[in-house]
């Protein structure tokens, strides 16, 4: 009874004991600059929503600094780290951030978190010398080895999630590996990565190119799925462009050898700078430069140059003049020939080429963890403004029926995909256009409430 009442004495020492340490550790974890207690978890995960919520919203300032507020709760936080290198990431654009700094950021998070996929792919991504060039003192070649590891790390980590696939495709091209690269993206296709419509404008993209032709394209949405439809064996005649690539030295000597008409010599190629253009009153990047002169010689190409309507608005200014919208694309057309709205190729490439994709319901792109890239309904936007301008067309010809049917398809398109500031510009067209259209006036009616 004796041992029984000295345990129990203990074992309330113990527990005495354990109280005070925990009490003096909390009371400590007031005062200690970057730690965090135990129930300010709730609080780290709510700071966290609406950081991340912030870098969906493209507001990259504002999240750049509720991830600073996050590290200065807890330095050690790896989410925290690779968000506010994310943040900086694309930042930069704008000349707000230090490729030097994103890059050591991104090093950072991967290295606080060894096992989180994302971190791996975030920073192997980065170490692709055209993705932050000028960004680390290793050569070129050490800096594709390394991003190739983590991308497969990344790949190792997740086996489901297949979005390192991308990036691996232009690493596996620098290395002259065309098979893997092309059965990477079979894989993220096979696996659902890219959403229908995303696939179907893919596809439109592609049949409105002619045989023999380059389709130049930005990124996710009107670039990887091309890709992926080709390595499925799709319109493998057409030659399809990365336009943030062409900054790539390797990449260009890669397009010479598929035709890829450009007037630069080899030398040239290397040391090639940027231009100021007046006209534009900015200066053209070295990437720039090799499109421009690509176009120029166009003539060289048998099956012509097509641009989709995603592309950059700084893009299409370059050639503004030549510009001829044939669908979901507009073709470089020669200078004596350029038709702002080829109606009959237009029309041909929707009615009866076209798969229409259907943006009800979309879910939201989750495989896709780019913020620049995850929603993808700006696709319907795109699209709907190509067919308001072929509507325009037949409003000039003074064919308001077929106008007024455009204008139809483009408003259920937009309202398909909830972007009512796109649907109400193009109704308020065609009610000043046709304001006794019946089908006008009803979707007035439902939208208005008048």
């Amino acid at each position: 009874m004796q041992n029984a009442d000295c345990r129990l004495q203990n074992s309330g020492f113990r527990t005495c004991a354990l109280l005070l340490i925990v009490a003096v550790s909390l009371s400590l974890a007031q005062d200690v600059p970057g730690a965090v207690k135990a129930f300010d978890r709730a609080v780290l995960r709510q700071m966290t929503v609406r950081a991340d919520s912030l870098l969906y919203a493209r507001r990259f300032a504002a999240a750049e600094t509720a991830y600073t507020e996050l590290l200065a709760a807890d330095s050690s936080y790896g989410y925290g780290r690779l968000g506010l290198a994310t943040a900086r990431y694309y930042q930069r654009r704008a000349g707000n951030a230090d490729n030097g700094a994103v890059l050591d950021g991104l090093r950072q998070a991967a290295e606080l978190a060894p096992l989180d996929p994302l971190a791996q792919l975030r920073y192997g991504e980065a170490l692709l010398p055209w993705r932050l060039p000028n960004a680390s003192a290793e050569t070129d070649s050490e800096r594709l080895v390394r991003a190739t590891r983590l991308l497969e790390r990344a790949l190792e980590l997740a086996p489901s999630r297949v979005e390192p696939h991308l990036p691996l495709y232009f690493a596996s091209l620098a290395r002259g590996d065309v098979a893997s690269a092309g059965a990477g993206l079979r894989t993220a296709r096979a696996a659902g990565f890219f959403p229908q419509p995303v696939l179907d404008f893919g596809y439109n993209l592609l049949v409105s190119s002619d045989s023999g032709g380059f389709l130049f394209a930005n990124g996710d949405m009107d670039l990887f799925p091309v890709l992926a439809l080709q390595a499925d064996g799709l319109r493998t005649d057409v030659t399809v462009v990365s336009i943030p690539l062409l900054e790539a030295r390797w990449y260009v000597r890669y397009l010479k050898a598929r035709g890829l008409p450009i007037s630069f010599t080899a030398d040239e190629l290397e040391t090639l700078g940027g231009r100021y253009d007046k006209k534009l009153e900015r200066t053209l990047t070295p990437g720039e430069r090799i499109l421009e002169s690509a176009v120029e010689h166009r003539r060289e190409v048998r099956g012509g140059f097509y641009f989709p309507v995603t592309v950059r608005r700084e893009i299409l200014e370059l050639f503004k003049s030549a510009l001829s919208l044939e669908g979901f694309v507009y073709r470089i057309a020669d200078d004596k020939d350029v038709i702002p709205v080829n109606e009959p190729r237009f029309s041909a490439n929707l009615n009866e080429r076209y798969r229409e994709p259907d943006f009800r319901d979309m879910p939201v792109w989750r495989a896709n963890s780019s913020p620049l890239t995850r929603d993808y309904s700006v696709l319907a936007r795109d699209c709907a403004a190509a067919l308001w301008g072929l509507a325009d067309e037949y409003r000039s010809r003074g064919d308001v029926t077929r106008a007024s049917g455009y204008c139809r398809r483009a408003c259920s398109m937009l309202a398909d995909a909830g972007k009512w500031e796109g649907l109400e510009k193009v109704l308020n067209y065609w009610l000043k256009m046709a304001p006794l259209d019946p089908d006008a006036l009803r979707l007035k009616k439902d939208y208005y409430g008048e």
